[in-house]
């Protein structure tokens, strides 16, 4: 991560803690409601800016055969997760939903906790932030430990054993699309609906195991 993605993330962060300080201080219901739609618009803004930008320019290029350059903008790890995270605390504060009191420190630490950061998956901040301001969760819980080791390994055998297995079957008949008949067709979207959901499942298991490993 380079220092211009490490203020950007940092900003963002700080941004949205803003909203969460003001929003305390604002009574009526419409005025609550301007400052979320706001909000929304910059952190939505923001995930298209880096995301799609080379995307709208090419197709403005090409509707109004203009010549504008693509962008070459470092896209920050996980932004996705990162910024649907925030909007979910966004409109659970503008509902008054499961909200208490959050240090920035540990508002930042649930955003940027590598085990979901890259690939989820999105997680409610009172589910984490809580966990950090208990002072019981502080001292070593050896059957924790070994829980989370358990989880750890059964979710990387899904995604190193079996989705990745699976991948090369999808990969093989991608390869050889000319070859195609009705029984390789149904294979390959039985494997590669398999892939995905072992993938996904096998991440969140591994991002469990290590949120439970650190817990």
């Amino acid at each position: 991560m380079n220092s211009q993605i490490s203020i950007i993330i940092f900003f963002s962060i700080l941004f949205n803690y803003c909203y969460y300080l003001l929003i305390q201080k604002i009574e009526t219901k419409i005025n609550r409601k301007k400052l979320l739609i706001v909000f929304l618009v910059i952190n939505i803004g923001t995930l298209m800016i880096f995301k799609y930008n080379n995307f709208f320019i090419e197709n403005i290029n090409a509707i109004f055969k203009t010549k504008y350059s693509l962008l070459k903008l470092a896209v920050p790890l996980g932004i996705s997760f990162f910024t649907f995270q925030q909007i979910s605390f966004l409109v659970d504060l503008y509902r008054n939903e499961n909200v208490i009191r959050y240090p920035f420190i540990e508002y930042a630490l649930h955003l940027l906790f590598f085990g979901w950061v890259t690939s989820g998956p999105i997680v409610r901040h009172n589910q984490v932030i809580n966990q950090f301001l208990d002072d019981s969760n502080k001292k070593i819980n050896y059957e924790n430990l070994s829980g989370a080791f358990i989880i750890f390994v059964h979710g990387l055998f899904k995604k190193v054993i079996i989705a990745d297995t699976l991948g090369k079957i999808v990969n093989t008949i991608y390869l050889n699309l000319s070859d195609l008949n009705s029984t390789t067709a149904f294979l390959f979207a039985f494997c590669y609906t398999l892939q995905i959901y072992f993938d996904f499942s096998g991440y969140s298991e591994i991002a469990a195991g290590i949120a439970k490993f650190l817990s």
